[in-house]
Order: C-alpha cells, then structure tokens, then sequence
C-alpha cells in the first residue's frame, strides 16, 4: 500500500478540485489531499539560509514547511493545477521555496534535495478539460534528480506514459492511480 499525497494547486475553495476529492479513490493505496487554497504560502525572500541548513528557515508564519514535510512522507506526489497565469500564485510561491532549498541547500549547500527521486505526477487542467503540463514538468524536474535539463522532460513521471485525452480529470487520475 502506498501513501499518495495529491497537492491541489488551485486558489479557489471550489471546483475541479472538490470533484476530484469526492470521486477519486482506491482500495489499494490512501490518499492524503492537501488543499493550496487553505494554506498560505509566503514567497521565497532569497536569504540562502537553506544553503546552511538544508530547510527553509523563514518563520513558521505559514504552511510551506508544513506541507513540505507532508509531501516528504508521502511515496507518491500528484501535482493537480489549473493552468491560469499560467500556475496559481500559492502553488509558484510553494516552486520558488523548493526550488530555493534543492538550489541553495542541494546544489550549493551539500544537503539532500527534498524531493529527490520522488515519484511524481503532474496533472494540468482547464476549464474545457486536461492540458499537457510539460511545460511544468520541464520547469521542476530540477527537484527530482541532478540530471535535468530545460528542453526535454527527462525525469520518469508516473504520468508520462498514460494519455490523457477524452478523459475527465478524476478518470486520468483513477487511471494512473490504478497503475501504481
């Protein structure tokens, strides 16, 4: 049994992501939700503190390390996102602040990347329905491996080999959640 642990990275309290809390299940692994909208999430401040200490150390005057370590525990992360602006604000603070401790703490500091090897899937959706989120995956799969590069998704998402077309956000993501 695996622990999954499905970061919603909408802004709003409703919506997809509501449908997708109701109707996602499985009887083999749990699924754990946690919901950007009801967290705040204050941006990075660049202190490079984390090159130092491996973490953020901003004071705990809102959710990031709380959700980190959440995410952390978990054996599989899915990334839910709508694709407005073009990622919600709470969720490119949460990037910056990872990105800041895999860069500074990982890259410069010596410390272990949070996400490192992480099994991770990213779901990008709109209005009309799923969108390619290579764009996303590109972006950060700098927190999942040392081997990356800005052209080409390189790292193994769980998510890459299942095609996402004519399905419904809850039945691509019950799809990948099967194959695990």
């Amino acid at each position: 049994m695996m622990n999954i642990k499905v970061l919603l990275g909408s802004n709003r309290h409703i919506g997809k992501h509501k449908e997708l809390m109701k109707n996602l299940s499985s009887d083999r692994h749990t699924l754990d939700y946690i919901e950007l909208s009801k967290s705040t999430i204050n941006p990075c401040t660049a202190c490079e503190a984390c090159r130092q200490e491996g973490s953020c150390i901003l004071p705990n005057d809102d959710d990031f390390n709380t959700i980190l370590d959440e995410i952390k525990s978990g054996d599989v992360l899915f990334i839910v996102t709508p694709v407005y602006a073009p990622i919600p604000s709470k969720l490119a603070a949460f990037f910056e602040r990872v990105l800041s401790i895999s860069f500074f703490g990982g890259k410069l500091g010596g410390h272990d990347k949070p996400l490192f090897d992480k099994q991770v899937g990213i779901v990008s959706y709109g209005a009309n329905g799923l969108y390619s989120s290579d764009s996303i995956k590109i972006m950060i799969q700098q927190f999942f491996t040392d081997d990356y590069d800005f052209e080409s998704i390189t790292y193994p998402y769980i998510d890459n080999e299942i095609c996402f077309e004519n399905k419904t956000l809850t039945e691509y993501l019950q799809e990948i959640v099967n194959s695990l």
